[in-house]
């Protein structure tokens, strides 16, 4: 059977909008442009810290509300075993196109997350909690995948 050994990595709501919190869905499931854009690659789907932390009915919260150890930890290990099988790929000969994130997350953002100050919710730039602990597992192994936000 012939295989591409091509993949993109994505968090897990550009796979499944039913992940996103309550009322930040734009699609019914999946965003269909990626489907398109990358067809004829493996999507590899990162695991959501947010859905695992709250469960699939959670408010909307910010980085600051999530910035807390417990949550932390759930992103530590989903981001080694995001690396881990990513090296595995690597490893195998597959070449990782890229990891997609969600700009505006608290835990998937690439380039921008939001943030609770002064009382306001604010988009600042940054990057996403799982966003920073998946780089941080990746530097650690010596590995390199570019990082590219989609804005919903």
């Amino acid at each position: 059977m012939y295989r591409s050994k091509r993949i993109i990595a994505v968090h897990h709501c550009l796979l499944n909008q039913n992940a996103r919190a309550k009322g930040l869905a734009k699609r019914e499931g999946i965003v269909e442009e990626i489907m398109e854009k990358y067809k004829g690659r493996g999507i590899y789907q990162i695991p959501c810290p947010e859905l695992r932390f709250l469960g699939a009915e959670r408010e909307p919260l910010t980085k600051t509300d999530y910035d807390m150890p417990t949550f932390r930890e759930i992103c530590e290990e989903i981001a080694k075993e995001v690396a881990e099988d990513l090296r595995r790929f690597i490893e195998a000969g597959y070449e990782i196109i890229a990891i997609l994130g969600v700009e505006g997350s608290p835990s998937c953002g690439v380039t921008s997350t939001h943030i609770t100050q002064d009382g306001e919710v604010r988009e600042v730039e940054g990057e996403g909690i799982l966003v920073e602990e998946i780089k941080r597992a990746l530097k650690k192994r010596g590995m390199k995948v570019d990082y590219l936000g989609i804005k919903l």
